[in-house]
């Protein structure tokens, strides 16, 4: 049986930030066979991201312009 976690105060979720970004790039990684690396604007800065989703996709650039939290 898998162990329950404690119950969470409200101030707990002020120590998390969550942010919704737009996927600007998608881009191979060489040498991977599930790898893919994103750039997403977050408005303030941009992040690069590794997401393993090379396979979920046929298309992988339809995610360009979408939203990634």
């Amino acid at each position: 049986m898998d162990h329950v976690k404690e119950i969470i105060e409200m101030s707990d979720l002020d120590k998390i930030d969550i942010r919704v970004g737009t996927i600007l790039k998608i881009e191979e990684i060489e040498k991977s066979d599930k790898m893919m690396k994103l750039v997403v604007d977050f408005g303030m800065f941009e992040r690069t991201i590794l997401v393993g989703m090379k396979n979920e996709r046929e298309e992988s650039s339809e995610v360009i312009g979408t939203q990634a939290d």
